[in-house]
């Protein structure tokens, strides 16, 4: 009876540890998925705060407002989010909750209140909304950061059971 425990107990941490692995691979895919909608956007806020405002503004107009942009971004986020979630026992996968928790919380507080500002006026009012927009390129790179940390840690990765070169 007591080898059929310690056999269950090594196979649910064997099994725990594939999907550990597979949870990090997951959370560095949408990682990095992310960091590449924001080096697009990247481009359009420097356009934006260096005075070309029409060209963030239409930017804007059209990608927060296109339906298949604004739902893979939600999708990415929610599923990253539901990954680190469901694993943040996992020391590494503890990390990758907290980079991901910093990161949707700066977008969500100093960007998004920034694009309903962009969507809610015309015009040249957007000057002066743009004129501050650094904030929004600053937020960004935080993001782009935290992510870039979760795929760090799958680059890391390393396996409790993996045989080490002698």
């Amino acid at each position: 009876r007591t080898a059929r425990v310690v056999g269950q107990s090594v196979a649910m941490t064997q099994h725990a540890m594939v999907s550990e692995h597979g949870a990090l691979g997951l959370i560095a895919c949408l990682s990095a998925m992310l960091v590449g909608f924001c080096l697009i956007d990247l481009v359009f806020d420097y356009q934006a705060l260096i005075g070309n405002w029409q060209l963030g503004d239409d930017y804007y107009d059209s990608m927060l407002v296109a339906p298949h942009v604004v739902l893979s971004i939600v999708f990415s986020v929610v599923a990253l989010m539901v990954l680190v979630w469901l694993h943040h026992d996992s020391p590494y996968l503890l990390l990758a909750w907290r980079y991901s928790l910093a990161a949707v919380l700066i977008y969500g507080v100093l960007i998004i209140p920034r694009y309903c500002q962009v969507l809610k006026t015309e015009g040249h009012q957007l000057m002066r909304i743009f004129q501050h927009w650094w904030i929004v390129i600053v937020a960004r790179f935080a993001v782009m950061a935290l992510l870039a940390l979760n795929i760090k840690l799958l680059v890391e990765f390393e396996p409790s059971c993996a045989v080490k070169p002698l």
